[in-house]
Order: structure tokens, then sequence, then C-alpha cells
């Protein structure tokens, strides 16, 4: 059943729920690039038993050795050693939060190497299985690699059609192995998602205002349901509501439309908003036993909230504003913020980035007064058409 949280909301401890021990019909399909914990680098004895077992468990989602690579990496160990022979399955992730009790759908498959490498295939025509209505054309990815020992998971969002495969060759979060499973030992591995907890008014920054012309009539900044936003997911292998790391990111759009009043004159600020946030326990089992973990993602941006104060930025690609004029700017991306998300004041121990993508439907305006001002991007020259300035700010 899932439950509720807020700011002010107290929390009740889930019941304990033992995932299914058989699977039943698997869809086809494929994956992302990672790294793991794992008890060693070299699988020799009883632990290369281990792993055969867990290769056999997940053999039977398909491989698509002849598609393009969607994805590709490195597993290793906590002590950074390429771990062999690890088992790496992609899923779709589901913006909506999985319903508890249903079963994760699994894509495709890949194995690392001997030197730790793994790369995941998808053929095109695979790719709706990744895909939501939400998703803005973007394939959203929930990886796991297995191991005996243990698990990693990340995130990872790819826009459809594209065949450049990411290279991320970063450290996962970890899951431990909370007991054994008492699964018959040629029984197919499974993930189930189990209870999920909706996290209600999280503040989020979705934008920059940046200002040190006095003269500056005004800067608005619009959002819209389909503008795309970028959110970090946190995963924890430790409890519900502690020991959470960040692990990728999710891209969906917004699902809220809304302005923020103007703001004149000088000033740093962010826009923010409120989003819901969904806190999903899954639970993976096979032959070998039971992993838990929790996963931390936003559903949706559900409210406007207001403009707190934010850091100057530094901007060097300067094109002039006349005087008296309103310029838009409806393409670009915003950069990243490192601590866009405020789970923090909820009590777990991570904040998470946002990232808001300008189109058509999410838009910057800059109002100037009787004063020509210089308007700067970070990273390239504020341009209507170029989304490569990043963040922008007006100088005096």
């Amino acid at each position: 059943m899932e439950r509720q949280r807020t700011l002010s909301g107290r929390r009740r401890k889930p019941a304990r729920w033992l995932p299914i021990a058989t699977l039943g019909a698997a869809a086809a399909l494929a994956l992302t690039a990672l790294t793991i914990t794992a008890q060693t680098a070299q699988a020799t004895g009883t632990q290369a038993a281990a792993v055969a077992a867990v290769q056999k468990a997940w053999s039977y989602v398909p491989e698509y050795a002849s598609s393009p690579t969607i994805d590709q990496g490195t597993v290793r160990d906590a002590a950074g050693r390429p771990v062999p022979g690890a088992t790496v399955i992609i899923f779709p992730f589901l913006i909506n939060g999985g319903k508890p009790g249903s079963v994760l759908q699994s894509i495709a498959r890949a194995t690392s190497d001997g030197s730790g490498h793994f790369a995941v295939h998808l053929p095109a025509n695979r790719d709706a299985l990744l895909m939501s209505r939400r998703s803005n054309g973007y394939l959203d990815m929930h990886v796991i690699a297995f191991y005996p020992g243990g698990t990693a998971n990340w995130f990872a969002p790819m826009r459809a059609g594209t065949r450049v495969a990411h290279v991320n060759n970063l450290v996962l979060k970890y899951t431990a192995e909370a007991d054994r499973a008492q699964v018959a030992p040629n029984a197919p591995a499974t993930c189930v998602n189990s209870t999920r907890t909706s996290i209600a008014n999280v503040p989020v920054n979705v934008g920059f205002h940046g200002s040190a012309a006095p003269s500056m009539k005004g800067v608005t900044f619009n959002l819209n349901a389909a503008a795309t936003t970028t959110m970090g997911a946190g995963v924890s292998s430790t409890s519900e509501f502690g020991g959470f790391s960040a692990s990728g990111t999710t891209t969906q759009s917004s699902g809220a439309t809304f302005s923020w009043a103007s703001l004149p004159g000088a000033g740093n600020n962010y826009y923010r908003a409120y989003a819901l946030y969904y806190d999903q326990k899954v639970v993976c089992s096979s032959p070998l036993g039971i992993e838990d973990s929790w996963t931390l993602t936003e559903n949706s941006i559900s409210a406007p909230d207001g403009t707190p104060g934010a850091e100057p930025i530094s901007a060097g690609h300067c094109t002039m504003l006349p005087p008296n004029k309103s310029q838009t700017y409806t393409t670009g991306t915003q950069n990243t913020f490192s601590a866009g998300a405020n789970l923090e004041l909820l009590h777990f121990n991570i904040d998470l980035s946002t990232q808001v993508g300008w189109s058509r439907d999410a838009s910057i305006t800059f109002t100037t007064g009787a004063e020509s001002v210089p308007l700067c991007g970070v990273n390239n020259y504020p341009n209507a058409t170029d989304p490569s300035a990043g963040e922008l700010t007006v100088h005096n």
C-alpha cells in the first residue's frame, strides 16, 4: 500500500514484504554503464559457481549483440577493481512509481568481460519500452548490476533514436543482502516493486535569475507542463529514509504550468517550485538471496514556491540588449543545480540536482529599462536558436 509523507508528516515503518519466487512471462529487450560492489574481483571455486548461478538466473533476459550499443561501462568492486562476470540488466524507469507488488520488466542483459567492461545493446524498435507519455522523447533507464555479495543501481536518460552509447563509468550505489531466499536453484531471478511512499512539497530549484543592472525593468520565468526537466535520483541500500547517495538522473515533462513574478533591478535568485517525490523499495531475489534497495525519484513539479536568494554566477559570453526591449529565450538548458532538490528538509541525507530545458514550453524573458545592458551566458553567447549558453545573467 502506498503511503504519503510531507514536510511535517510522520513516517511509519513498512511491513516486511518478500518477493515472488517465480516469474511470469518475461518481456524481451536492452541497457547502461556502471560500477558495483562485490566480494572479490576474481571469481574462483565456490564463488565461480555463485557467479554462474546469477548469470543463469537472469539468462531468460535477451541480449542484442548485433544491435547498436545503447550504454557501456565498467563494473568495479568496492576497492575499485574490475569485476568480470557481473550481470547487468536494464529496466524501464516508471515516472509514476511502480505499483507495490508489480514485477519490474527486464528489457535487456549484458555480462561484464574479463576487464569488467560491459556493453548493452538495444534495437531501435524496442525504444518504446523505455518511454512513457511524460518522458518527452527520452528513454528512461533503471540499470541494475548483479554479482554475488552485492548489486548496483543507476538511472540514465537517453534521447530516443540516439545510438551514441553512454560511457558513464561511475561508482554506483550498492545494495546489501537482506537475507537468504528460499528459492529453487533453477528459478529465474526477478525484481519486484515493494512499498512506495509519496513525499510531497519538496523544494526544487528549476531556474535562475541573475542581474547586476539596477535599470532592469524585469526578468520573468515560465514553466509549462511539457517543459523538459532532468532530476537527480538517489539510491539507498540501508533504509527507507537514510543512506541515500546520488545515482544518475531521470528526464520527463514537468507536469505543471505556472509563472513566477517579474524580478526587477539587480539581484540573484532561484526560481523555486514544489515537487512530488517517490521513495520506492525494490526487492530483487535469486537463488543466492534477497537484496533490498530504495530509490528516491521525482514524479512531478506540483506548484510554484518563490524566488530565494542565490549566489551570483560568472558569465563572460555577452551580447547587448537595447533599451526598452523584451527578449525571450525559448531554446537552451539551465545549468544543473547541484542542490536543486532540497531533501535534507525532509530528513533525508541527500540533496539532488535539477535541470530545466527551455523549449516553447519553458522560457525566460529579459525586459530592459532606459539603458542598454549586457546579457551574458556561462558557456556561450545567448541565442534564441542555440541551446549551449547555459545559465544567463545581466551585467551592469
